[in-house]
C-alpha cells in the first residue's frame, strides 16, 4: 500500500490506538508497522483470529501474554559472548515463562480457538534455561546463594569475616582511650574499608591509615592498624565472591546464547498473539462487528462510522457494485457522492477507505452485522487541498500530479478514492476532465468512489449503467447537514437557498437564480424529481415490507394450527388402533378358551356344537369388524395444504 494513501486516510492513527492496547515493546512495534493483507484468504484468517481473541477475552478478561519482554537484543548480545546482568537475565526468564503459560492456555483450548492455538504451538519450550536462571537470580535481580555451592561457601566466609571485623571496630569505639579522639562513637565506611571518624587534632594519636577527611577538615577517617589485616581479608573474600558471581552470570549468558533461535522466535510469536489481543481490545472498545469477506469488489458497509470521529456520529450505509433501488443486471463500478460543503462527503469517502484498510488488517469494524468487506491489492486516494510550495504547483496541478499515477496503476483489484475530482480549475474544463476520468475508470472496471460538485458529473452518473449517484443530505430549514448518505440520489449544493436563509438581498438572489444556466436548472430539476421518486419508492417499499410482515405472521399462525390438527389426528389414529388391537385380542382369547372346553367335553352334543359354531361365527365377524376399523383408521385422508385465505 502507498504510504501516502495510508496517511491521507489517517491509518497511522489506527496504528497508534493499537499501540496503546499492546502489552510489550515487540507487539507495539508490530502495531506501528501494521499493513493490510491483500488476499481474501489471508484477510479472512486475520478476522477470525480477532474474533477468537474477543471470545477469549470475554471468557478470560484478565488474560494477557504476561510479563514478556522483547529480549531479542539481549539474546543477540549474549550469543556474541556478552555477559548479561541479573536484571536482563530476569527479563529472559520472564519471557520464557510467559511463552510457556500462553502456549499451555491456548493449546488446551485448541477446539475453541484453533487459529490462536496454532500460533501458540510455535512457542518453543525453554524450561531448562528458565530453571537455571530462577535458581540463580532472585526476584529483586540479586544473585542467590543457591546459584552454586562455591558461592554459598564464599558468602559464608564473607559474612564471618565481616562479623569479626565489626566486632573489632566496635571494641575500639568503646575503648576508653579512643573516646576522646573520636568525633562520633560510630563505625563507618570509606573506600570500602571500615574506618573511625577521628578529630583532626588527634589524628597522630590514632595509629592507622587515613582514607578520607570531611569537607570542613575537622574530621579524618582512619583505619586503625589493629584492623587492617581483617579488613584486607574481608575485601579479599568479597573479591572472591564477585569472581564467582561473574562466572555464574557468564555461564547463564552463554546458556541464553544457546537458546538464541528459540527465544527470538518466541518473542515474535508472543508479539503476534499480543497484536491480535490488541485488535480484540480495540474492537470491543468501539463495539465493532466482524464483516464478511467477499470475492470481487462489491463491498457493503451498513451503519458504518468513522472510527476516529468523537461525539455523536451519524452512521452511513455505503456500498459499491449493487444497487438495491433498481434491479440492474449491469454492476456499477463508480459511486459519485455529491452534496453541500461540510455535509460529510469527504468523511464518507475516508470512511470507505479507512474501513477497507482496517478490515484487511484483521480489525473488526464499526459497522452493523451483515456488512461485507472486499479485499483490494491497492487503495489509491487523492484527498484534500494540498499545494506543493516547493514545486510551485497550483491546487489543480497538485491534484493532477497525484491522479495521473493512480490512473496508470489502478486495476480491477484496486480501490480508487477521489475527493472533489476536477476541482481547482475552470469549472467547465474541470467537469469535463472529471467525466472523462470516471468513464476511463469504468471502462477499466476500477472500483471508484468520488466526490464532486459538478452537475454534469451527477447527470453522467445517472445515465451510465456502470455509475451510481449518492448524496449527503442537508436540512435547508436548519441550514445544517444531516450527514446521512443516500445512495441512488444525487445531491445539490443548496448554495442559493442557504444564501437566502442567511439574509442575502432577495434581488441579488433572484439575479443569481436568473443567471443559473438552463442546463444547470434542468439538471437540478432532474435531481429534485429523482429525489421525490426515490422517497415515494422508499415509502412504497416500507408499506410492502409491512404487508409482508403481516402475511408472514398469518402464515406462521396457520402453520401452527395445521401442526396442532395433525397432532390431534395422529393421536386419534393411535387410540383407535390400540382399541381395535385390544378387542381383537380379547375375542381370540375367548375362542381359544371355548376350543379347549370343546376338546375337553368331546361328547357329540348337538347343542354344544351349535353353541360353539355360533360363538366362533360371532368372533370371526367381530374380528373382521375390528380389522376393518383399524384399516380405516390407518388410511385416514391426509389434510390438505392450507393457504392464505382458506377457512379452517
Amino acid at each position: 500500500m502507498n504510504p501516502k494513501t495510508l496517511e491521507l486516510l489517517e491509518f497511522p492513527k489506527i496504528r497508534a490506538l493499537l499501540v496503546e492496547h499492546a502489552h510489550f515493546s515487540a507487539s507495539k512495534a508490530l502495531a506501528e508497522e501494521l499493513m493490510p493483507a491483500t488476499e481474501p484468504e489471508a484477510v479472512e484468517a486475520l478476522l477470525v483470529e480477532t474474533a477468537e481473541a474477543r471470545e477469549l477475552l470475554r471468557l478470560h478478561p484478565n488474560f494477557t501474554i504476561g510479563p514478556a519482554h522483547d529480549v531479542r537484543g539481549l539474546v543477540d548480545y549474549a550469543a556474541r559472548g556478552g555477559v548479561l546482568d541479573p536484571a536482563a537475565l530476569l527479563e529472559v526468564s520472564d519471557t520464557v515463562r510467559s511463552g510457556r503459560m500462553v502456549r499451555e492456555m491456548l493449546v488446551r483450548r485448541a477446539e475453541a480457538f484453533p487459529l490462536l492455538s496454532r500460533l501458540a504451538r510455535d512457542i518453543m519450550r525453554c524450561d531448562p534455561l528458565q530453571g537455571a536462571i530462577e535458581q540463580a537470580i532472585g526476584p529483586d535481580a540479586d544473585v542467590l546463594d543457591s546459584a552454586s555451592p562455591l558461592l554459598r561457601s564464599l558468602r559464608l566466609d564473607v559474612r564471618a569475616i565481616h562479623n569479626q571485623l565489626l566486632d573489632r571496630m566496635q571494641a575500639l569505639v568503646r575503648a576508653p582511650e579512643y573516646l576522646t579522639y573520636l568525633q562520633d562513637p560510630i563505625v563507618t565506611l570509606r573506600s570500602d574499608r571500615y574506618v573511625l571518624p577521628v578529630k583532626a587534632e588527634f589524628r597522630s594519636r590514632v595509629r592507622g591509615i587515613v582514607h578520607d577527611e570531611s569537607a570542613s577538615g575537622a574530621t579524618v577517617f582512619v583505619e586503625p592498624l589493629d584492623v587492617v589485616e581483617v579488613n584486607n581479608r574481608w575485601r579479599s573474600a568479597q573479591r572472591e565472591e564477585q569472581r564467582e558471581v561473574d562466572r555464574i552470570l557468564r555461564a547463564l549468558s552463554t546458556e541464553v546464547g544457546v537458546y538464541q533461535q528459540e527465544l527470538t522466535d518466541n518473542v515474535g510469536t508472543l508479539a503476534a498473539i499480543d497484536i491480535v489481543l490488541a485488535k480484540a481490545r480495540y474492537a470491543d472498545l468501539i463495539k465493532a462487528e466482524q464483516p464478511a469477506v467477499v470475492a470481487g469488489y462489491r463491498f457493503s458497509f451498513r451503519q458504518a462510522k468513522h472510527p476516529l470521529l468523537t461525539g455523536e456520529v451519524v452512521p452511513i450505509d455505503v456500498y459499491l457494485g449493487q444497487d438495491p433501488h433498481r434491479e440492474r443486471q449491469q454492476p456499477f463500478y463508480v459511486l459519485v457522492i455529491t452534496g453541500p460543503n461540510t455535509g460529510g462527503k469527504t468523511v464518507a469517502l475516508k470512511t470507505v477507505g479507512l474501513l477497507t484498510l482496517m478490515g484487511q488488517c484483521g480489525l473488526h469494524l464499526p459497522v452493523a452485522l451483515g456488512s461485507r468487506l472486499a479485499v483490494f491489492r491497492q487503495v489509491h486516494a487523492d484527498i484534500g487541498d494540498e499545494q506543493s510550495i516547493e514545486q510551485s504547483l497550483s491546487t489543480f496541478s497538485s491534484h493532477l500530479s497525484k491522479i495521473i499515477p493512480i490512473l496508470d496503476e489502478a486495476d480491477e483489484r484496486s480501490l480508487v478514492l477521489f475527493d472533489e475530482l476536477g476541482a481547482g480549475t475552470d469549472p467547465q474544463e474541470g467537469s469535463a476532465l472529471a467525466q472523462a476520468i470516471l468513464l476511463y475508470l469504468c471502462d477499466k472496471r476500477v472500483p471508484t468512489v468520488a466526490t464532486s460538485h459538478f452537475s454534469a458529473v451527477k447527470a453522467l452518473a445517472h445515465v451510465e449503467e456502470s455509475m451510481q449517484n449518492a448524496s449527503v443530505e442537508f436540512d435547508v430549514e436548519r441550514l445544517a447537514p444531516t450527514y446521512v448518505l443516500s445512495i441512488g440520489m444525487p445531491g445539490t449544493s443548496h448554495a442559493l437557498q442557504i444564501a437566502g436563509r442567511l439574509g442575502l438581498n432577495p434581488a441579488i438572489a433572484a439575479e443569481a437564480e436568473a443567471r443559473f444556466s438552463p442546463t444547470e436548472q434542468a439538471v437540478d430539476a432532474l435531481m429534485v424529481s429523482l429525489r421525490e421518486e426515490t422517497e415515494q419508492l422508499k415509502a412504497e417499499r416500507e408499506d410492502l415490507a409491512n404487508d409482508r410482515t403481516d402475511l408472514e405472521a398469518q402464515r406462521d399462525e396457520l402453520a401452527a394450527r395445521v401442526r396442532e390438527m395433525e397432532e390431534a389426528i395422529t393421536e386419534q389414529r393411535i387410540a383407535a388402533w390400540n382399541q381395535a388391537t385390544e378387542e381383537a385380542g380379547d375375542l381370540l382369547q375367548q375362542i381359544e378358551a371355548l376350543a379347549r372346553q370343546a376338546k375337553a367335553f368331546a361328547a357329540p352334543v348337538d347343542s354344544n356344537r351349535k353353541l360353539l359354531e355360533h360363538t366362533a361365527t360371532q368372533a370371526r365377524e367381530r374380528q373382521r369388524e375390528m380389522r376393518s376399523r383399524a384399516r380405516a383408521t390407518r388410511q385416514a385422508p391426509e389434510p390438505e395444504d392450507l393457504t392464505v385465505g382458506d377457512t379452517v
